[in-house]
């Protein structure tokens, strides 16, 4: 078998790299190989986490879910959604990854991510959300189901539960805060570091597991 001489590789090897790169996207996945159904990891150096708050950014995003998990959505801007990932505390078997799935157009890639908050296991807030990133995967769709609350029934000498949007209501922009009350209650039945955050909606849906909305899905 003839060999190239290593001259001629060398004068080859700018047009094989053009060519490479004329089939590859911004991400380096091949232009035909994008869009479509993904799912996106929170990365962690943890072995789980409880909850998370994230901004997804992009103008073609088609669908959000969370399958297993309890899920909320809201839009920011006409490019950005935000996001809240919740394990459910009931179900201890998925109390490791935060998951969820995005549908994207034909052709597009993933949407760029932002990590807002993070909450662990055990409700307590994550002081370097900054840090966490989402690791996405291109799947084939499969269909999505619901949970069940499962859990003790509340005590009845509890004080009334606020109500699920309620709760969620000040992780999101222009949501509106708790007021004295609601935040004692919340934060008391959650990791009682004297603020609302967002390992305090995983700690009050343990306690009052009827406020665990169905399953729901985001789309445009």
């Amino acid at each position: 078998m003839r060999t190239m001489h290593p001259s001629v590789l060398r004068a080859l090897l700018p047009a094989l790299l053009l060519a490479a790169a004329a089939c590859a996207d911004a991400t380096g996945s091949p232009a035909h190989d994008v869009g479509g159904e993904y799912v996106g990891e929170l990365d962690t150096p943890y072995l789980a986490e409880g909850a998370a708050l994230i901004d997804l950014i992009s103008p073609d995003i088609r669908e959000v879910s969370a399958p297993g998990r309890i899920f909320a959505a809201r839009g920011v801007t006409e490019r950005t959604l935000r996001i809240m990932v919740v394990n459910n505390p009931h179900v201890p078997a998925i109390g490791g990854p935060i998951v969820f799935h995005v549908r994207m157009p034909s052709g597009v890639a993933p949407p760029r991510s932002s990590v807002v908050a993070v909450a662990s296991p055990e409700n307590d807030a994550r002081s370097f959300a900054g840090g966490y990133q989402v690791r996405w995967r291109r799947v084939t769709p499969s269909p999505s189901f619901a949970l069940a609350p499962g859990g003790a029934p509340r005590r009845q000498t509890d004080p009334a539960p606020i109500p699920f949007a309620r709760l969620i209501d000040p992780l999101f922009p222009g949501g509106v805060p708790l007021n004295g009350p609601e935040v004692i209650l919340a934060d008391g039945r959650g990791n009682a570091n004297k603020i609302f955050d967002l390992g305090d909606v995983r700690g009050y849906l343990y306690q009052y597991p009827d406020q665990i909305p169905p399953a729901t899905v985001w789309s445009r």
